[in-house]
């Protein structure tokens, strides 16, 4: 909290490295950067064996000075899977030595933002580097303070809340935009020989809107199926 409290006042921003380049949506599960314990030099030795390693998605990582990187972390030569290291990625706005950072390059949209891929080449961080609230080193060994739970599971908890929520604002929003726009048609009025007619009741309109009725009553559920099956979305 203190530090955090002291990168405020310097007016200092951070970036979250999670995803990496190959990992696709599965962040968190495929972590294939490294941070490997030196016993000898008491310090970690952050590394991305390969392109495929580096991170990818990073919002603010053209422009932070500092990061939270997630690498898989190896003691005593044993992978004790993701874990959490703060670092500092830029000094007086140069990236420190073994630090890479890129656009990542054209996205379908967004592309005003500062995404970047960003590579460590063994890089070496100090042992406080490690966040270690539920497992981190005592006397040279692993230990694990939240017993049956992995450390990924305990720091990943806000960001499976953060997918979920992402996904039920999707539905509210296919929802919203689908209600928006069967009000459009109820009192857009079409031309017709017997008079004006609204444009839901043109029979294709009327047999979707009337399918969807049946589907659930409106619910998001029952537009998805009814568009998908009507007109194939997914092939």
């Amino acid at each position: 909290v203190a530090a955090l409290k002291d990168m405020q006042a310097k007016g200092q921003l951070g970036c979250f490295c999670l995803t990496e380049k190959l990992a696709g949506v599965n962040s968190g599960l495929v972590v294939n950067t490294t941070c490997t314990w030196d016993e000898e030099k008491q310090m970690f030795l952050l590394d991305c064996p390969d392109e495929g390693a580096q991170k990818n998605w990073i919002s603010q990582g053209l422009s932070a000075d500092l990061a939270v990187v997630v690498a898989n972390l190896i003691i005593k030569g044993q992978r004790k899977g993701p874990h959490g290291f703060i670092m500092q990625l830029r000094q007086n706005g140069e990236l420190v030595p073994g630090v890479t950072a890129q656009d990542m390059g054209d996205k379908t949209i967004g592309n005003d933002l500062d995404n970047a891929q960003i590579g460590f080449s063994k890089v070496w961080l100090p042992k406080d580097s490690l966040l270690d609230k539920y497992a981190g080193l005592e006397a040279g060994g692993y230990v694990q303070r939240q017993q049956g739970i992995t450390n990924m599971d305990m720091i990943g908890q806000r960001l499976y809340t953060g997918r979920h929520v992402i996904a039920m604002s999707t539905l509210v929003f296919a929802r919203t935009l689908y209600k928006s726009a069967r009000e459009y048609a109820d009192k857009k009025m079409c031309w017709s020989p017997q008079g004006g007619m609204p444009l839901s009741s043109v029979p294709q309109l009327a047999a979707l809107y009337l399918e969807t009725d049946k589907a659930n009553g409106c619910s998001f559920f029952g537009v998805f199926r009814v568009w998908v099956l009507r007109f194939r979305v997914f092939r």
